[in-house]
């Protein structure tokens, strides 16, 4: 490890150690120590909710900006923040990407919307311990393709597309490889009956159970 490979490191352990100190100190109602590195409040419940490995990586990324200790120090609280906000950002879409997987998530919607591969799917099913079925897919029922569609609309209001479907699949308890094939099954007919100007037969049996 060169020179400034070794004081990139142990600045990086220094500021995590810091890190988890000052949040010891906002639970003690000690705020003299936080007002000194100049976290808001907003940043501190970030903190907060990250798991020590998540703060250390926090620490090593704001270290990895620079090359000398007068780049990293005094610590700058603006630059930290940001930091904390994009592993929660991050820790959010794991967590996201977690249960999108145990709720029967494809591999074609798991490369539509976080760009996961075969083998990134594969590996992260192992660690959550998700068999691996095989076969022919399900075909939903009438009533499963109305109760699909039932729970999209009334959740037309949520804008990230990802959200919606794994909230539909909260609502349904269906697999979301099911929902998200009928999703666009349901958007192709709809396009279609846009560029023909008329309903076709499918999307009327859909409008007949509303």
């Amino acid at each position: 490890m060169s020179a400034c490979e070794n004081f990139r490191y142990e600045s990086a352990q220094f500021i995590s150690a810091l890190l988890v100190k000052t949040l010891g100190n906002a639970r003690a109602g000690i705020f003299d120590s936080v007002e000194d590195f100049g976290l808001s409040i907003e940043s501190l419940r970030i903190l907060e909710s990250l798991k020590p490995d998540q703060i250390t990586r926090v620490a090593s990324n704001y270290c990895a900006m620079g090359k000398s200790l007068e780049d990293w120090f005094p610590i700058n609280a603006a630059r930290i923040s940001k930091l904390l906000e994009v592993e929660a950002s991050e820790s959010k879409q794991y967590e996201m990407i977690d249960e999108m997987l145990m709720r029967g998530a494809c591999l074609n919607l798991m490369k539509e919307f976080f760009g996961m591969r075969t083998t990134h799917v594969s590996t992260r099913k192992r660690i959550l311990g998700i068999p691996t079925v095989r076969g022919r897919l399900v075909v939903p029922t009438h009533n499963e393709q109305c109760r699909i569609y039932e729970e999209w609309l009334n959740l037309i209001e949520v804008i990230d597309i990802r959200r919606r479907l794994l909230e539909v699949a909260r609502r349904t308890d269906l697999p979301l490889s099911m929902i998200y094939r009928e999703i666009k099954e349901i958007e192709q007919v709809m396009n279609q009956s846009k560029n023909n100007g008329s309903i076709p037969v499918q999307s009327r049996n859909l409008q007949v159970a509303f």
